[in-house]
């Protein structure tokens, strides 16, 4: 009985890893990494002296950012740079005293943060970060996550600050196309100024594992159109997601399948690459690729290929396409 309520609470340990790394990291206590300034120290000169990293953005909004401070601490302390957000998060991963706030209190408190920096730190924040969700098809995006959205996209606007927007399954495509068009066509939002964060997470067909297992003619197969739609509006898109477990999300064979044929078709300019590090678990310190992932397991896979990627569009997904959209005068 011990040892499964270890499990539930999800301490780690080798026992718990492969839990923990399943998705049910987030959930546990033992694998926040917010104010811990070793282990961002740490996970930070591995990325250095593994691949050569010398900057990581930190896409972690208001509640749950942590003490900018400490960041600092280990950016100075490991010579990587670190840009950090404002802006909220998807309803239910906000404190619940964040979860009413309006559009005007939304853009208020951002906009002091850009004009102000971060409390007393003298700290600004790089980007706009805005998280939307649903509970997939038949449900509604939280109006308190719209309300956001607008705000942010219209500071966005005043500022030339980029924004940063986290979509996730279960939400459906049309709604990842109707939060884009919000941005992009109510609040006038510049499309070279848009982010649209995880696409990689809607690549593989059948979803649903069980359909593919039950139904002997379904074939698991990878599917651009989302991805494509979103270019097509001239948005940026991130391939964000590399080394994830979860065993609802596409692999990184999935990711690198699609991302080749996007490459094919010309869309160097508006993809970037990235990791999405979100608990310990996946951390270097724990054994796994940190901050390195995407280098090691997909651009090492893409410099293997040179009859299908060129190394300009290589240099486009990790050093040009990152440098615009961070870039803005303040």
């Amino acid at each position: 009985m011990s040892k499964v309520i270890r499990t539930v609470r999800g301490e780690i340990s080798p026992e718990n890893m492969a839990l923990l790394r399943s998705g049910t990291g987030l959930f546990s206590d033992d694998c926040h990494t917010a104010d811990d300034v070793e282990w961002l120290t740490r996970e930070l000169c591995y990325f250095k002296n593994a691949v050569g990293g010398n900057a990581v953005v930190d896409a972690s909004p208001i509640g749950m950012r942590g003490n900018v401070e400490l960041i600092r601490q280990a950016s100075e302390a490991a010579d990587v740079h670190v840009v950090v957000a404002t802006g909220f998060y998807y309803e239910m991963g906000r404190q619940e005293n964040l979860r009413s706030l309006t559009e005007q209190q939304v853009y208020d408190i951002c906009k002091r943060e850009v004009e102000e920096g971060i409390d007393d730190t003298g700290i600004y924040p790089g980007f706009l970060k805005c998280g939307m969700s649903s509970a997939g098809p038949g449900s509604e995006i939280p109006e308190c996550e719209q309300a956001a959205l607008r705000a942010l996209a219209k500071l966005a606007k005043e500022t030339g600050l980029s924004l940063h927007v986290h979509t996730a399954v279960p939400m459906t495509a049309e709604q990842v196309l109707y939060t884009a068009d919000v941005c992009l066509k109510e609040i006038g939002l510049s499309p070279d100024r848009l982010y649209m964060m995880h696409l990689d997470q809607y690549l593989r067909v059948p979803l649903d594992i069980d359909q593919y297992i039950r139904d002997f003619s379904q074939t698991r197969t990878v599917d651009i159109e989302l991805p494509c739609r979103l270019l097509e509006r001239g948005c940026t898109i991130g391939f964000d997601s590399w080394d994830s477990l979860v065993s609802i999300l596409p692999d990184n064979f999935d990711r690198l399948k699609a991302l080749v044929e996007l490459l094919r078709r010309g869309y160097a300019d508006q993809i970037v690459l990235g990791h999405d590090i979100t608990d310990k678990s996946h951390s270097a310190s724990c054994g796994y690729t940190g901050f390195t992932g995407f280098m090691m397991n997909g651009l090492s896979k893409l410099y293997a290929m040179p009859d299908l990627v060129k190394p300009e569009d290589i240099h486009k997904l990790v050093y040009e396409n990152p440098a615009r959209l961070l870039a803005f005068e303040k």
